[in-house]
C-alpha cells in the first residue's frame, strides 16, 4: 500500500514520498447493545490483528468505552455501564502495510 507525494518542503526536500505504516480498510458506525455493557460489531474482514479506534456517535448514556477487541470479522466494544439501543458508535479499522 502506498503513500503520498509532497509537494512542499515541510517534510524536508520537495517531492519526499512518505510510506505509511498502516491504511485505513474499514470505517462505519454500529448501534449499541441495549442494556449492556459489552456490543459486539459484526464487521466482516476484521483481523485481530487490526487496531480499532472507536468513539460515540450518540452516547445518550453517558457512558464511556472502556476496551475495544478486534477479532475474525468482530469488534468487541465494552463501556463503563449499560448502553441504550440509541446509542451509536463510530469505527475505524487500521491494517498494517
Amino acid at each position: 500500500m502506498g503513500g503520498i507525494l509532497v509537494r512542499e518542503s515541510a517534510f524536508g526536500s520537495p517531492n519526499q514520498a512518505i510510506a505509511f505504516s498502516h491504511s485505513v480498510v474499514y470505517a462505519g458506525t454500529g448501534q449499541c447493545a441495549n442494556a449492556d455493557v459489552t456490543t459486539a460489531l459484526a464487521v466482516a474482514g476484521v483481523l485481530a490483528t487490526d487496531i480499532v479506534l472507536v468513539t460515540f456517535k450518540v452516547n445518550g448514556s453517558s457512558r464511556w468505552i472502556l476496551s475495544v477487541v478486534p477479532t475474525a470479522n468482530t469488534i468487541t466494544i465494552v463501556t463503563n455501564g449499560n448502553t441504550a439501543n440509541t446509542d451509536y458508535f463510530y469505527y475505524v479499522v487500521l491494517r498494517a502495510c
